[in-house]
């Protein structure tokens, strides 16, 4: 629900970018965000009850990463609008 939001703050954000005068309004926009990632591997070489080696070997990837567009304008009657979508 919370990214349907902020898809619809955004289309109306730029509904009203398009329509105030391009030629005054200057919109400002920039791209931001940051990534993670984190490899872990185990080797476990162990002997079991019986004798007999056991080799587990265990690989475990894990990855986060955000995005951001931010916008920014003041229309020519000093309204500012200002939009951040994640």
């Amino acid at each position: 629900m919370k990214k349907q939001l902020m898809a619809t703050t955004a289309l109306v954000a730029a509904g009203v970018l398009a329509t105030a005068s391009t030629a005054q309004a200057k919109p400002k926009l920039s791209l931001g965000g940051w990534f993670e990632g984190i490899v872990g591997i185990v080797d476990d070489d162990d002997v079991t009850g019986g004798g007999a080696p056991a080799n587990h070997v265990g690989v475990d990837v894990q990855m986060d990463s955000e995005i951001h567009f931010n916008g920014s304008v003041t229309l020519d009657n000093g309204i500012k609008i200002r939009t951040r979508t994640e």
